[in-house]
């Protein structure tokens, strides 16, 4: 084929035609630069079939990552949901001044202390955002990825902002003002190991707390903090479990 078109270049030469000449020159430049483009095309085509190729065995380790996942969020939701029904039922201690029995309420102020962390595992993310695996997925697939990120990003931040609240105020306030709680008669799991001492519990009375106004405030705020925590992640689980049954129908 070269040695075709060096002859005829050669023979528009010695006809010393300028005019087809030219033409002739250009119709090789874009023969040319045709056959470039193709070459990259069918380049840009391997390259894709093999992202593809390598992105379904990490879309492998993303379902067992999320799978994981999905039991960390089931149990910490759990706990957001116990820790939110007795903030929930501390406030209505406070509104209706109604006492209840000693130990229920130690139970609940106690419960409230206790922070939560959902951490999701990004390892098969991180490999296919960094091989470029990711761009090559099937629209509804990325979608749904970014989506379940997006809320577990959320999920982390509304933790922070509890954990940050219960360090630096609340579990400030309940340890230093309410250590009576620290005895046997406090019935929290977390504090099983209270089970076998032989000192008698201080009294204490359910109408010092009831009356405790910035004791009710942080009881508050963390009812708040729970509600919102409930929220994440319930939303995390629906495009969590969105997700897994997608790549599962893949």
């Amino acid at each position: 084929m070269i040695t075709l078109f060096r002859r005829i270049r050669q023979k528009l030469i010695e006809s010393g035609s300028v005019t087809r000449y030219l033409l002739y020159a250009m119709g090789e430049i874009a023969l040319v630069m045709i056959g470039i483009l193709l070459a990259l095309q069918v380049n840009n085509w391997n390259e894709e079939r093999r992202l593809l190729i390598s992105a379904e065995d990490h879309l492998q380790l993303l379902e067992s990552n999320l799978q994981d996942d999905y039991q960390k969020l089931i149990s910490l939701k759990n706990e957001v949901e116990t820790s939110l029904e007795s903030s929930e039922n501390l406030m209505e201690r406070y509104k209706q001044n109604m006492e209840a029995d000693i130990d229920s309420m130690m139970f609940e102020l106690t419960q409230l202390i206790f922070e939560f962390n959902f951490s999701p595992d990004k390892s098969a993310m991180d490999i296919l955002v960094n091989s470029g695996e990711l761009g090559v997925l099937p629209d509804a697939i990325r979608e749904q990825i970014s989506q379940y990120y997006n809320s577990a990003e959320y999920i982390e931040e509304r933790d922070e902002i509890s954990n940050s609240f219960i360090k630096n105020q609340y579990e400030v306030v309940v340890l230093n003002n309410y250590s009576s709680f620290w005895t046997r008669r406090n019935s929290h799991p977390a504090l099983a190991i209270y089970n076998d001492d032989q000192r008698d519990p201080a009294p204490v009375d359910p109408q010092v707390i009831l009356k405790d106004k910035r004791l009710e405030t942080m009881v508050f705020a963390r009812s708040f903090q729970l509600r919102r925590q409930q929220e994440a992640y319930q939303e995390g689980k629906v495009h969590l479990e969105t997700l897994i049954q997608t790549l599962k129908d893949r």
